[in-house]
């Protein structure tokens, strides 16, 4: 396990896995943190919402990936072009080479 030591003003991202990685986690300040820091926390917390919020059988991942750019992108943030899914499994990205986003 990578482990780094917390600074105040930092931000840091807690994953839960259990044992199998699905990503499942969140994004919290340390501390007191300056505004840029605070709005990326709210910018991605808000993109993860509204995509969960269009998930349902036969929408491909595309679609959640274009959600999540139309909510980060205004607000002077990127995406990555080529980041794919993946399934729930012990190793971590062992299976999907779906792409997330349209290009």
């Amino acid at each position: 396990m990578y482990v780094l030591p917390l600074h105040p003003g930092g931000i840091m991202l807690i994953t839960v896995h259990g044992g199998l990685h699905a990503d499942l986690n969140a994004t919290y300040p340390v501390g007191k943190c300056d505004q840029e820091s605070l709005d990326l926390i709210e910018a991605t917390r808000k993109s993860v919402e509204e995509s969960i919020a269009i998930c349902k059988p036969g929408v491909p991942y595309r679609d959640i990936g274009n959600k999540i750019e139309e909510i980060i992108k205004p607000k002077g943030y990127g995406i990555v072009r080529r980041y794919t899914g993946h399934g729930v499994h012990k190793l971590v990205r062992p299976f999907s080479r779906e792409v997330a986003v349209t290009s």
